[in-house]
Formats: structure tokens, C-alpha cells, sequence
């Protein structure tokens, strides 16, 4: 696995990506510069099963290197976070000469995690409760990429935004003020990087 690059400001960029990880890691990136309220800009995130309560669960986490991972799911000391999910196989869609496989299509999610009176601070709950202004925000970056197709957003149910994640914490965030959640479900259109002999 590739090595990624923890910092405080930005905690999981890939030192070289290659294929999805480099297509995932470019929206990554413009959405942490493109959002001024995003704290935490995750790349691709693993499921990961493990024990907890007596009781396997699994979680989002990003590999950072040595064995090690960082569970992403909500996380209060942060006003914000997103990662990708795959959520299905990448199918090769365009083929090059000698019927080598040139495109892949990538079925993922960009899930966000967010608190309200942190993100849009000047508007208040007697204003507008403002999870359409969040949605658009993150609409306007990813809708810049022609090789990704929003299919389905999910913003209400914590079991739909969370949904292969099995552990309580996940399915327990109440998405009620302050807390919000939001899911992009899309396809994703990558180059495929062959290493020739």
C-alpha cells in the first residue's frame, strides 16, 4: 500500500498515487482548498473489521503507513471531515491496443461528517437549518470533474449515510443540531496506469 502523508493541516495525502487512488486524491485536495470549513480532507478509506464490545464491526479507516490506520468516522473535535468510499468492483470500460484496458469506472461515496454551528457560524438555527448550503458547496466542487457522475445524495438518515459501516457509532450519530451527515453516491471514470515490461 502506498504511504500517506499525515500532517495537522492536511492528514492523509498519498506520497505518489497511481490510478483510483490519484483520481480520488485530486478531488480530495480541491475540496479542502475549495471549502474553507473542512478540517479534515480524507482520501480513500477502508473497511476495516475489528472487535469492539465484544461484537465486530466495521469502520472507515484511512492506511497511514506501518501497519497502522485512522478510523475517519465523526470525530467532535473537528468541525468537519470527509472521505471516499468504494462501494462496488471498478470495471474496465475502454480498451487500448492490444485489448489492454485503458479506463476504469469506479463506483464510490464521498461521505461528510459535520457540525452546523461550526461550518456556516454566522447562520443560526432561527435563520435556516443550512445543510442545502453545506450540500452545495461540495456540489459545486465535484461537479467540476466531467469523469464524475453524482447518482444518488443522501442527507437525512445517519443508516443511509453510514450504511456499511456496522458499529453503533455510525448508525447512533443523530443527525440533529448540530450534527449533520451527507452522502454523495457517484461514478468515477479514472486512466489506468499499466506498467509496460
Amino acid at each position: 500500500m502506498p504511504k500517506v502523508i499525515l500532517t495537522d493541516n492536511e492528514p492523509a495525502y498519498i506520497a505518489a498515487p497511481i490510478n483510483l487512488d490519484a483520481a480520488i486524491q485530486e478531488i480530495q485536495k480541491d475540496l479542502k482548498t475549495s471549502l474553507e470549513w473542512l478540517d479534515r480532507s480524507y482520501g480513500r478509506a477502508r473497511l476495516v473489521s475489528e472487535m469492539l464490545s465484544n461484537k465486530v464491526v466495521r469502520l472507515p479507516k484511512v492506511y497511514y503507513g506501518a501497519g497502522e490506520y485512522l478510523n475517519v468516522l465523526t470525530n467532535d473535535n473537528f468541525k468537519s471531515s470527509s472521505w471516499f468510499q468504494l462501494t462496488g468492483p471498478e470495471v474496465p470500460v475502454d480498451y487500448g491496443p492490444l485489448n489492454r484496458v485503458q479506463r476504469f469506472l469506479a463506483p464510490l461515496s464521498l461521505i461528510l461528517w459535520y457540525r452546523l454551528d461550526k461550518v456556516k457560524p454566522n447562520i443560526t438555527t432561527e435563520d435556516y437549518l443550512h445543510c442545502e448550503m453545506v450540500k452545495r458547496d461540495v456540489f459545486n466542487v465535484i461537479n467540476k470533474y466531467p469523469a464524475l457522475q453524482v447518482t444518488r445524495i443522501y442527507d437525512e438518515n445517519a443508516e443511509d449515510i453510514f450504511r456499511e459501516y456496522t458499529t453503533d457509532v455510525a448508525k447512533n450519530q443523530f443527525l440533529t443540531w448540530p450534527k449533520a451527515g451527507l452522502r454523495f453516491d457517484f461514478t468515477l471514470m479514472y486512466n489506468y496506469q499499466c506498467q509496460v515490461p
